[in-house]
C-alpha cells in the first residue's frame, strides 16, 4: 500500500525524489520549475533591500567563438542602484567550510592568468548590475556529462566578472564538480564522511586567486540551514534554499512520485549512513500512517527510530512489506 504526503517527509532534500528523478530521467521537469521558484522567492527576499532577480531556462553556454560569450544564468541577482553596486563589499563571515577559490576549481593559480584573457561580456544590464549568479547543476553540466566542458568555462568567466557563484548540487549520483570536497558518488558505496547535497558560494573579491568558496554540505536528512549570499557593498541575505525546494516539490506534484513504504530507486547509491537515515525516516513515516495520523498536519516527523542498525531497519521494512 503505497504512502504518500503533499508535504516533504524530510527534514531537507528529499531522498526519494532525487532518486526518482536520476533514475526516470525526469530532472529537466524538476530543473525548468525549481528555477522558476528560486526566482519567485528570491524575489521576495531580496525587494525590501531594493535588489531583483530574472531568471533564464539555458543553463548551457551559447558560443560565438571558442571562447564563452554572453553566458546564461538559471537566476541572476541585480543590483539597480549603480552607485551602490560599485561600492567595496564587506568580507564574508563564515559559519561553514571555507576553502580558497582556486582549490574549489580545481586550477593553480599560474592557471587564472588564463583565465583572465577570456573575452567575455556582462550579462543584460537593463535591470541594474548583475552581483549575484545562480546555477541549478544538471547531469549534463557535471564530470562526464556532454555540456561539463562548457560549464566549467562559463563558471570561470563568470568568475572573473567579479559575480558571487552560487551552485547547486542535488545530484548525489554524479560526481561532485567541486575539487575541494570528497566526492559522493564513486563504485562502490559512498564513504560515510561524504555528502551527498552541496551548495556552494564562490566569492571572488578582491580577486579569484585570492577568492574563496564556502561550502553548504547536506547529508540525507539533514535540515537546509539558510545560506548567507553577499551582495553589493556590506549587503547579505540569508536565503533558505529549503522554501523554494518544498514549494516545487509540492506546487508540481512531485510529491505524488513519493513512496515512502519502498527504498528510493538506486538505494545502494546512498552510504551506508545515509541508507540508515533513509529506512529510519522510511519507518517513522509508515508506523504514523498505520497510526492514522495526518502527515500533513506533522511534517516533516520527528524520527521514532533513533537506536535502530541498519540491518534491522530493513529486516523491519520488509517484515511490513511481506504482510502487505
Amino acid at each position: 500500500m503505497p504512502v504518500r504526503a503533499l508535504k516533504n517527509q524530510y527534514r531537507g532534500i528529499n531522498a526519494h525524489l532525487q532518486s526518482y528523478l536520476q533514475a526516470d530521467g525526469d530532472w529537466e521537469n524538476f530543473h525548468f520549475n525549481h528555477i522558476s521558484d528560486l526566482n519567485r522567492t528570491l524575489l521576495d527576499v531580496l525587494d525590501p533591500l531594493g535588489y531583483t532577480a530574472s531568471s533564464q531556462q539555458s543553463l548551457q553556454i551559447r558560443l560565438d567563438t571558442n571562447a564563452p560569450r554572453r553566458p546564461e544564468s538559471d537566476v541572476t541577482i541585480y543590483d539597480p542602484d549603480f552607485v551602490r553596486a560599485s561600492l567595496p563589499r564587506q568580507s564574508l563571515s563564515p559559519q561553514v567550510m571555507e576553502k580558497p577559490l582556486i582549490t574549489h576549481l580545481g586550477i593553480t593559480e599560474e592557471e587564472t592568468t588564463y583565465y583572465k584573457a577570456v573575452a567575455i561580456h556582462r550579462a543584460d544590464q537593463k535591470a541594474g548590475i548583475p552581483v549575484a549568479w545562480l546555477e541549478l547543476l544538471s547531469p549534463s553540466n557535471k564530470p562526464g556529462g556532454r555540456g561539463y566542458r562548457q560549464y566549467i568555462e562559463k563558471r570561470h568567466a563568470i568568475l572573473e566578472q567579479g559575480l558571487v557563484f552560487v551552485e547547486i548540487d542535488y545530484l548525489h549520483a554524479s560526481p561532485s564538480v567541486s575539487d575541494a570536497v570528497i566526492s559522493y558518488a564513486r563504485k562502490g558505496r559512498p564513504l560515510d564522511e561524504a555528502y551527498p547535497y552541496l551548495i556552494s558560494v564562490s566569492v571572488p573579491r578582491p580577486n579569484l586567486a585570492q577568492g574563496k568558496t564556502y561550502l553548504h554540505q547536506f547529508k540525507v536528512d539533514d535540515p537546509m540551514l539558510p545560506i548567507t549570499i553577499p551582495l553589493s557593498a556590506s549587503d547579505v541575505i540569508d536565503f533558505d534554499f529549503s522554501v523554494p525546494y518544498n514549494r516545487t516539490f509540492q506546487e508540481i506534484h512531485l510529491w505524488k512520485q513519493v513512496d515512502y513504504a519502498q527504498l528510493p530507486p538506486n538505494f545502494d547509491q546512498y552510504s551506508p549512513a545515509d541508507q540508515l537515515r533513509i529506512l529510519k525516516r522510511i519507518l517513522t513515516v509508515i508506523d504514523a500512517a498505520q497510526q492514522g495520523q495526518d502527515l500533513e498536519a506533522a511534517a516533516p516527523l520527528p524520527i521514532a527510530y533513533t537506536d535502530i542498525s541498519l540491518e534491522e531497519a530493513l529486516a523491519k521494512l520488509n517484515s511490513i512489506s511481506a504482510k502487505q
